[in-house]
């Protein structure tokens, strides 16, 4: 079984607005990913599991399955997508 470098990056981040309490911790990040040898991945690629993945939390907290309660992770889910918007215009 093959693993998803930007699936295991967006496990790290998990749409966090600033990685590592850090503006710029996101390509950091990424930078050091590639000087360590790992495969090439974008902003997009991390972004888009990031989606999924906060759109699972958003699913388990509707269910009570989740330590967050459903408007909190609806409002990461919310930022995380803006974000992502003003990333890609």
């Amino acid at each position: 079984m093959r693993c998803n470098p930007a699936y295991d990056l967006a496990i790290i981040t998990r749409g966090a607005r600033r990685p590592f309490q850090m503006a710029d911790g996101f390509d950091r990040l990424l930078e050091e990913y590639r000087e360590a040898g790992g495969a090439p991945v974008t902003r997009t690629d991390v972004h888009v599991h990031e989606l999924c993945l906060i759109a699972g939390y958003y699913r388990y907290s509707l269910r009570g399955e989740h330590p967050h309660r459903p408007p909190e992770v609806y409002n990461q889910l919310r930022g995380l997508l803006s974000r992502v918007e003003k990333a890609v215009e």
